[in-house]
């Protein structure tokens, strides 16, 4: 895998995440893999020594490293690297102070570094001829900054964007305090995409350090279009679908003279569209293919034709999973067919553009055109 080309589901970012790194944002994972640099090593090529030591993050591409340290630098917490193929031998403990273990393709090392923590010796030597991409510390600081303080400012954001944060009484927010809200009451941080009369983006409840999804309208351009019953029937799908992993909780819906807004239990990170600028891996692609498939099975369940199947609209979370909040085609069926012809114009099924009546197996042929 060459710089840049990065796998959401199988990244050694998120592998590490649990143990030593945080689970970085989708977009800081794109530019962090565009800081990745790719170095070959030859057969006995010192990698590192035990004075140098690691400058980064080192993720083996091809061949063989062997890697030299002191056992007790294994009992250090933000080795898991390490630690994962260390086993304890008596015999060779006697005969030598010093451990050897080997890294092969795909695996990796040097996420300590990442952390700001400083090891024992540690050295590392090409068995046969190694490439490896290495992200040094300084590039990673200064894409995502410390991560230390990285560490600190996603687990205060997990801590308030779970799923039933808002029910939570030890939080600032609670469901009561929503009936109360407006666009007023909303800071807002980030546009993620638009339409012809809105836009969806990131916003701050005052007094709150949640950082929620926001759908909101503008009421000019939306009577300008002549889409009001759009957006009415938009909603009123919105509000009425069971919420689940795929489809966020409607919190609340408000409007004042200029706007009208729908409020959302997650915390959005881009468009699907924005990080297929290089193909996916498979493990990538089933991984989203996956997503998109329960997405389509829980409005299908809700009795919701989609016809919105589209890497445009489809929304990435944070943590990488398929979000549906655009339900602009949206219809409720209810064993009748569907007659109009709308959608995304280059993901149409057939029997949408014939006119002659479709239903939710329009929405299959669209994940299958893909």
């Amino acid at each position: 895998m060459l710089p840049g080309e990065h796998s959401l589901a199988s990244s050694p970012f998120q592998r590490i995440g649990g143990e030593s790194l945080v689970m970085l944002a989708l977009w800081q994972l794109s530019h962090v893999a565009d800081s990745l640099s790719e170095v070959s090593f030859s057969d006995g090529q010192t990698i590192f020594d035990m004075n140098e030591g690691p400058s980064g993050l080192y993720i083996v591409q091809k061949g063989l490293v062997k890697i030299t340290l002191n056992p007790e630098m294994i009992k250090g917490p933000n080795i898991c690297s390490l630690k994962w193929d260390y086993v304890e031998d008596e015999d060779n403990r006697e005969s030598s102070p010093n451990i050897s273990l080997e890294k092969n393709e795909a695996s990796y090392f040097g996420e300590w570094v990442l952390l700001g923590e400083e090891v024992g010796s540690v050295s590392a030597v090409a068995v046969g001829d190694v490439k490896c991409a290495i992200l040094t510390k300084e590039k990673f600081d200064s894409v995502v900054g410390p991560l230390a303080k990285l560490s600190q400012d996603d687990q205060k954001e997990r801590d308030h964007n779970t799923p039933d944060f808002i029910n939570n009484t030890t939080k600032n927010t609670h469901v009561s305090a929503l009936d109360k809200v407006d666009l007023s009451s909303l800071e807002w941080k980030k546009c993620l995409y638009s339409t012809d009369c809105g836009e969806l983006g990131l916003v701050l409840l005052n007094e709150s350090e949640s950082l929620l999804s926001l759908k909101r309208f503008s009421k000019q351009k939306v009577k300008q279009l002549g889409k009001e019953e759009q957006v009415l029937r938009e909603k009123n799908l919105m509000k009425n679908i069971s919420p689940s992993a795929c489809v966020p909780q409607v919190l609340c819906t408000f409007a004042d003279r200029r706007e009208a807004g729908i409020l959302l239990n997650t915390c959005l990170a881009c468009p699907l569209a924005s990080i297929l600028h290089t193909p996916l891996d498979d493990p990538s692609a089933r991984f989203c293919a996956a997503s998109i498939v329960n997405a389509l099975e829980v409005l299908h369940k809700n009795g919701v034709l989609y016809r919105a199947v589209s890497p445009d609209v489809l929304m990435l979370d944070q943590s990488a999973y398929i979000q549906v909040v655009d339900f602009r085609f949206g219809k409720k069926l209810s064993g009748e067919r569907a007659f109009t012809i709308c959608g995304m114009t280059d993901y149409l099924a057939p029997e949408v553009v014939q006119g002659r009546g479709h239903g939710f197996p329009a929405d299959w042929y669209i994940l299958n055109s893909y």
